[in-house]
């Protein structure tokens, strides 16, 4: 056994609590150790649990949520979330912490697994700094115990399979050389007991007194043992992984024979096992596996894209670069892009129908390998261009006289009206103190709601070459999006809801509804311009509001043109148009018949304010295999609401 250790990061067993899991929150609570005992390649290890034994500090401030213990991906791609800072508990030998994933494509495809139910492990990935170790009894084969005492929780991973026993040994050369405390040493006879030794890394430890038996017995060189072990651990991971790789199988298939000790030729029989049960030709046909690396597919994938987005939506403006290594795709139909794909997967599609080409490039799993699914990311990442830009171009006109915001969560949110200091600057004498003062108040209550569609992407419209589904289905898409919030806004100024306190949010207790319905014209729109400079504040103070948007619908566009437009030669006074150009002028269908309304800027007061979800502005888009219908879907996901948050920056006049 060693008596100097080298180890890398460590992982053990953790476990989901599923009744704990907020799907609006992205969040799960865990428990991440319980300190159980497991097999590592210098014998067993426990983990203390108790309080003084385990550095919590890192762990409990946001420690990364990592995808498989990943350390080799770009970052953006191995982080998927976090531990959520102060969640870290240990109470009675068991540690807790409750784990929040991220909103990017990466976290939300593994946070879906979770919400589905197909994926339910966690591991934990820790380093040491001391043990104590219990020497095992030679004579029957047991090996030592190492008990950690000085620990360190450094991040948690979602995996397919959680490791429980065995050594994950990664980049040794950079890891740990913990302290060793001997709590006992052994005779000849494997039970014998001496005086405690401690082994600080740096020499290897004697016990302080010997039986002359055991100075008799020739002393193995330890470091020469834990060498060798250390380099057969590691030909046999490095064997076990090139294996796995070589096939195109996920490292995860590799971490759980690498867990349970298996050598490589179990592993090899498993490969081909694996293979043969993703086999979509059973082993039919020879397969030549010749596959891009991950840089070469991300650049194949990304030219295809253009090329794609080039037939289904010529208006969309790509770099001259992009459009000149796109040629080479874009006379490709979909098919011909699927075939692609499965050949630089290395998948042989020789003998396959038209359906079974596009059902495998459209599957995210084909012979147990995820390099497939390079084929509906570049279906999503055309769509997702195609939807955005064409959400950027649809009209919202809601948004000039409109305050856009954000909101953390869910919940119901508070929106203090402007309240401006009650009373005048008091006259402060010489030596004489400064008065308190205070604040009118007022609020207006409202909360998120979610808004959504799905769309499926088919093996039939691969094989009909549709390219409806990347083009005018994202168009209406965006539309749809832009549409519903439009009417959610337009719906305040029409439907008139009431406010915090119990009046119509136009209406006469507020000074912002005409008594009389009139044209537009110099004399209504004076009278409506002084109704709104005369507001008050909450305290009754001036706050001198001054209207900048006049909204009407088209049944009075060409009225409000003739007036803020018109260029009148005046030959006296009285008929000069003072309105010109003092207002912008929008017109929405929603706002029908004679109705006209003004607005302040919302830079100078509240009006209406809109809000989107903290993280997830605009429109969001998620997509996901569905195996029941052949089809690859695509959500499309809307957070939004909005709400009157004061009155005194709007007017109504309905109109003649």
């Amino acid at each position: 056994m060693p008596d100097k250790l080298k180890i890398s990061k460590l992982h053990t067993r953790a476990e989901f609590v599923p009744e704990s899991m907020n799907v609006d929150e992205r969040t799960v609570d865990v428990t991440w150790s319980t300190g159980a005992k497991v097999r590592r390649w210098f014998g067993y290890e426990e983990l203390s649990m108790d309080k003084k034994s385990v550095r919590l500090d890192f762990f409990n401030n946001g420690a990364p949520l990592l995808n498989n213990h990943d350390n080799y991906s770009r970052v953006q791609d191995a982080n998927i979330g976090k531990v959520v800072e102060g969640s870290v508990r240990l109470k009675d030998g068991i540690g807790t912490a409750k784990i929040q994933f991220d909103e990017d494509e990466n976290a939300m495809a593994v946070f879906g697994k979770v919400k589905r139910g197909f994926l339910k492990f966690v591991s934990i990935g820790y380093g040491v700094n001391k043990y104590e170790r219990q020497r095992g009894d030679m004579d029957k084969g047991e090996p030592d115990t190492y008990r950690a005492v000085d620990w360190e929780p450094l991040e948690l991973s979602m995996v397919n399979i959680p490791a429980d026993r065995g050594a994950m040994l990664r980049d040794e050369e950079k890891g740990y050389e913990p302290e060793i405390i001997e709590l006992s040493t052994r005779s000849e006879s494997g039970n014998g007991e001496g005086a405690q030794t401690k082994n600080t890394g740096n020499n290897r430890a004697m016990p302080e007194t010997t039986t002359p038996a055991a100075q008799a017995v020739e002393t193995p060189d330890v470091e020469q043992v834990r060498k060798e072990a250390a380099a057969a651990e590691r030909k046999r991971v490095s064997d076990i992984r090139t294996a796995v790789r070589k096939a195109g199988l996920q490292d995860s298939f590799a971490d759980s024979y690498i867990e349970s000790g298996a050598d490589i030729n179990d592993v090899r029989s498993a490969v081909l096992d694996e293979l043969e049960k993703n086999d979509p030709n059973k082993g039919a046909t020879g397969a030549s596996r010749v596959e891009f690396g991950a840089d070469e597919r991300d650049k194949k994938r990304s030219v295809m894209t253009d090329a794609l987005i080039l037939r289904a939506n010529p208006t969309l403006k790509l770099d001259a670069k992009n459009v000149s290594a796109a040629r080479e795709y874009r006379g490709m139909s979909l098919l011909d892009m699927a075939r692609e794909i499965l050949d630089g997967a290395g998948v042989n599609h020789r003998g396959m129908t038209r359906r079974e080409i596009a059902q495998a490039a459209l599957s995210p799993m084909v012979r147990g390998t995820h390099t497939i699914s390079d084929f509906p990311i570049l279906l999503s990442a055309t769509y997702n261009r195609t939807l955005r830009a064409a959400y950027a171009e649809y009209p919202r006109t809601f948004t000039p006289f409109t305050r856009r915001a954000t909101m953390p969560d869910f919940r119901e949110m508070s929106r203090a009206q402007i309240s401006t200091l009650v009373g005048d600057f008091d006259q402060v004498v010489e030596a004489a103190e400064y008065k308190a003062g205070t604040f009118a108040e007022a609020k207006e209550t409202y909360k998120l709601a979610k808004y959504g569609k799905t769309v499926a992407i088919t093996w039939e419209s691969i094989i009909n070459d549709d390219l409806s589904a990347l083009s005018r289905v994202p168009s209406a898409f965006a539309a749809a999006a832009a549409r519903k919030q439009s009417d959610l806004v337009y719906g305040i100024i029409t439907g008139n809801p009431n406010m915090a306190d119990g009046n119509a949010l136009f209406s006469v207790a507020h000074g912002n509804l005409a008594g009389t319905a009139a044209a537009i014209n110099a004399t209504s729109l004076s009278l409506a311009r002084a109704a709104m400079r005369k507001q008050t504040g909450l305290a009754g103070e001036p706050i001198d509001v001054a209207p900048s948007f006049l909204v009407v619908g088209p049944d009075k566009e060409t009225e409000a043109q003739q007036l803020i437009q018109a260029v009148i030669m005046a030959t006296k006074t009285s008929d000069t148009n003072v309105f010109r150009g003092s207002l912008e002028i929008i017109v929405d269908t929603r706002v029908t018949g004679n109705q006209w309304y003004l607005s302040a800027t919302p830079a100078n007061i509240d009006t209406i304010e809109y809000a989107f979800l903290d993280g997830e502005e605009e429109l969001f888009t998620e997509d996901e295999w569905d195996f029941n219908t052949d089809s690859y879907k695509i959500k499309g996901r809307m957070v939004f609401a909005t709400k009157a948050i004061d009155w005194r920056g709007l007017y109504k006049n309905a109109g003649a």
